[in-house]
């Protein structure tokens, strides 16, 4: 396999970039499960969370997959942004730009919003679903839940794909 110099951040990556490229997931799944790891064990270790790498462990694998449902939700708000007519403004100046952001503000604030919608999932999927059985004060619930929402938030959607393809 040749290595062409390009770099795929999976805290950033999309699922659909996944879809067409099924040979990546060998490297973007473990990535971000390390990803994951290190921002929930950091996290509660600067939280001053006893134990964190043992309640990291017993949250990781549902905080990782959660991430994955949060990415979509961004993504499928850009995939909706497509089947817009192509006589329309917002044809004209987002969708037929969304996968190159810098081309149009409406494009950019459109998927500023898309990678805002993830990092909202990803925090409520986080904070209801990941912890919720966990023995985690609330507030340190909150603030991991956080954490991973900024951290691990779909930024990529912000770069033009053709850097991938």
């Amino acid at each position: 396999m040749k290595n062409n110099g390009t770099k795929l951040y999976n805290v950033i990556f999309p699922l659909w970039m996944l879809l067409i490229f099924p040979q990546t997931w060998p490297v973007v799944a473990p990535a971000n499960f390390i990803i994951d790891f290190a921002v929930v064990y950091f996290t509660m270790k600067k939280l001053g969370v006893k134990q964190p790498k043992e309640k990291t462990n017993k949250v990781i694998l549902k905080v990782w997959l959660r991430g994955f449902t949060g990415d979509l939700a961004g993504g499928a708000f850009m995939f909706i942004s497509s089947f817009f007519s192509a006589n329309n403004w917002w044809y004209q100046n987002v969708a037929r730009h969304v996968y190159n952001p810098f081309r149009s503000i409406y494009a950019f604030l459109w998927t500023s919003a898309c990678v805002l919608i993830s990092a909202v999932a990803i925090y409520w999927l986080n904070k209801i679903y990941c912890f919720n059985s966990s023995d985690l004060e609330e507030a340190h619930i909150r603030k991991v839940s956080f954490a991973l929402a900024i951290f691990t938030a779909p930024y990529i959607f912000l770069l033009p794909t053709s850097w991938f393809l």
